[in-house]
């Protein structure tokens, strides 16, 4: 089932938790800490790519405004505010 992984002895499967995800629709063995600059919720069969000017917080459950005066160097998925010049995306 999407978003969950089969047990050990696979009785039943486990929810992925917050942060992880199965990355396959079916036949998940194991929940995969989701890339950086990318997020997901509890149960996620796929990592959501934080947009312009946010990065991923440290559990990569929710995407957090880069802070004033920095910004990301890329337009999506970024994993670190740097200090704002002429080439930053807000």
């Amino acid at each position: 089932e999407s978003g969950k992984v089969s047990t050990v002895n696979r009785t039943h499967c486990d929810t992925c938790p917050s942060g992880k995800a199965t990355k396959v629709s079916q036949g998940a063995s194991e929940c995969k800490v989701c890339e950086a600059g990318r997020i997901s919720a509890s149960g996620a069969q796929q990592c959501t790519i934080c947009e312009s000017g946010k990065i991923a917080d440290s559990q990569q459950t929710s995407c957090v405004q880069c802070t004033a005066g920095k910004a990301t160097k890329v337009p999506e998925g970024a994993s670190i505010c740097q200090k704002c010049d002429n080439t930053c995306n807000k």
